[in-house]
C-alpha cells in the first residue's frame, strides 16, 4: 500500500501522503502494516482451517460468517498491535511526523522484538507447519483416490485446500529472505558499524528483497482468482453481466436519441408540409 502510493506520487510528481502531514504520516504507518499484517494472518488461519478440514474429515463446514468475524477479529487484533508499535518506535523523523517519545530507550529496544515475532516470524513457523501437513493430508488423500470415487464437495474442499496452500508458500518463499538478512544483520552488529561497504551490500540487498516480498501481496487476489474453485467462472459472469449492461444502456441510449430525432424530423415534415397547405390555398384565392 505505501510502496504504490508512493509509486502514484511520484508518477504524478505530487507530494507524498506521508510527508504532507503530521496525522497523514500516522495514517499512512499504521495503514500500510495493518493491510501487510492482516493479510498474513488471513493466509495464515485460512492454512489452519483447511489442515483441519483435510485431515479430520469432518462434514462441518466453515460458513462465511464465521469466516467473516475471523477475518474482523484479526484486523481488529493487528490494527490495535500496529497502533502501539506506531506509537512507539515506526514513526521515523524525516517522514512527516511529529512526536517527542517518552521511554525512548526501552521502546526501542522492546517493541520492534514484539512486532517481529508477531508480525513475521509466529505467522512464518506456523505457516510452514501448516504447508507441511496440508502437503501430507492433500497427498494422502490423492493417494486414496482410487479406492474410493470422490464427491463433487470432495474435490471442491481439495481445491479450497490447494488455493490455502499456494498462498502459504508464496508468503514463506518470499518472506524468507527477508528473515535471513534480518538475522545477518543483528548478528553482526560489529561488521555493521565497522565494514561499511558490506554495510552498504546489505541495505542494498534489503531493499531489492522487500521489493521482492510486496509481490504475495500484490499478487495475492489474483493468486485466489486463478485457484479458487469457481471464483473464476463468478468473476467472469460479473463481468458478463456488467458488459452486458453497459451494451444494453449504450444500445437503449441511442435508440431514445433516434427516436427522438425521427420525432423531430416528422415534426418538421409534418410543419412544412402544413405551410405548403396554406400557401397553396391562398394562391388558389
Amino acid at each position: 500500500m505505501g510502496a504504490g502510493l508512493d509509486a502514484v506520487a511520484e508518477l504524478s510528481k505530487a507530494n507524498k501522503f506521508s510527508v504532507l502531514n503530521d496525522w497523514t504520516c500516522k495514517l499512512h504507518t499504521v495503514a500500510d502494516k495493518t493491510c501487510e499484517h492482516w493479510i498474513t494472518w488471513c493466509s495464515t488461519i485460512m492454512g489452519a482451517e483447511r489442515v483441519i478440514k483435510t485431515w479430520k474429515k469432518s462434514n462441518v463446514a466453515w460458513s462465511v460468517f464465521k469466516s467473516k468475524c475471523v477475518a474482523v477479529g484479526i484486523l481488529f487484533g493487528v490494527l490495535s498491535i500496529e497502533i502501539h508499535i506506531m506509537w512507539s518506535y515506526a514513526i521515523v523523523e524525516h517522514m512527516g511526523c511529529y512526536i517527542d517519545l517518552e521511554f525512548h530507550d526501552f521502546h526501542r529496544n522492546l517493541w520492534p522484538l514484539v512486532s517481529a515475532f508477531i508480525n513475521v516470524y509466529i505467522p512464518v513457523v506456523i505457516g510452514i507447519g501448516v504447508s507441511t501437513a496440508l502437503t501430507i493430508g492433500l497427498a494422502r488423500n490423492r493417494s486414496s483416490q482410487g479406492e474410493e470415487d470422490y464427491l463433487r464437495e470432495c474435490r471442491r474442499q481439495e481445491a479450497w485446500s490447494r488455493c490455502a496452500l499456494i498462498l502459504l508458500l508464496s508468503y514463506i518463499l518470499l518472506k524468507m529472505p527477508i528473515l535471513i538478512i534480518n538475522i545477518v544483520q543483528y548478528s553482526n552488529p560489529e561488521r555493521v558499524s565497522t565494514d561499511s561497504r558490506w554495510f552498504a551490500q546489505l541495505q542494498f540487498a534489503d531493499i531489492i528483497i522487500q521489493v521482492v516480498a510486496l509481490g504475495h501481496y500484490t499478487f495475492a487476489p489474483f493468486m485466489i482468482l486463478l485457484t479458487a474453485p469457481g471464483l473464476g467462472r463468478a468473476y467472469s459472469r460479473l463481468l458478463e453481466n456488467i458488459q452486458s449492461a453497459f451494451v444494453s444502456r449504450c444500445l437503449t441510449k441511442n435508440s431514445e436519441e433516434t427516436q427522438s430525432n425521427l420525432i423531430e424530423s416528422t415534426v418538421e415534415t409534418t410543419v412544412k408540409m402544413n405551410d405548403r397547405g396554406e400557401m397553396v390555398n391562398c394562391s388558389s384565392v
